[in-house]
């Protein structure tokens, strides 16, 4: 089998796991169905990844290196800088809906705890050191285990966000948009003092 042959399974069983996930959820996943779907044998799929859990680990970072990554945080307090984030949040949110398996497997996995947090941590590694310089550049005394949970809290909020936006949960207008972007940076409190100003 060529290199081409063996990347073009491994894209469609990769593919087929998300595809999965997202119509029936992640525990539903079946290398039975997604062999049968394919037209292959089950050997075929565990000589590629020798477990499931090396299936869904492979396929965690296929959707996770897929999906865009632009961090939108307002550097100041200011008006204009939360604007400027806001922008850029919505840009990413509508980005994001090119990718709907892709988003909804990784957030599936994460909530499974389906990987070793370690591994999970090692994969997002380039996002989360961006984060981490955000806000240590705001905060510079903040401890290896704060920037931990702010990073996790980070991704976990924003996959959510998108999760609910591109399954038709809540519409993608000023509202949703603006709530979600001033819950995730701000909290609950922020939503309510800084609701509205994010219009032009």
């Amino acid at each position: 089998m060529g290199r081409r042959t063996l990347i073009d399974i491994d894209n469609k069983i990769l593919n087929a796991v998300m595809a999965q996930s997202y119509r029936h959820g992640i525990e539903s996943i079946s290398t039975k169905e997604i062999a049968s779907k394919l037209g292959v044998s089950e050997i075929v799929i565990f000589s590629r990844y020798k477990t499931k859990a090396g299936l869904l680990e492979s396929t965690f970072v296929k959707a996770w290196n897929t999906i865009p990554h632009v961090f939108s945080f307002p550097m100041s307090e200011s008006i204009e800088d939360k604007k400027k984030a806001f922008l850029a949040f919505q840009k990413e949110v509508k980005e994001s809906f090119s990718y709907k398996k892709e988003l909804v497997y990784v957030l599936q996995y994460m909530n499974a705890h389906a990987g070793p947090h370690d591994r999970i941590l090692a994969i997002q590694k380039p996002y989360r050191d961006e984060i981490g310089k955000t806000f240590l550049s705001l905060k510079p005394n903040l401890t290896l285990l704060e920037l931990e949970q702010i990073e996790d809290n980070y991704i976990e909020t924003t996959l959510t966000t998108y999760m609910h936006l591109v399954k038709n949960h809540y519409p993608m207008d000023y509202n949703s948009l603006s709530f979600y972007f001033l819950v995730r940076d701000y909290g609950y409190q922020g939503f309510i003092s800084f609701k509205g100003d994010l219009k032009e």
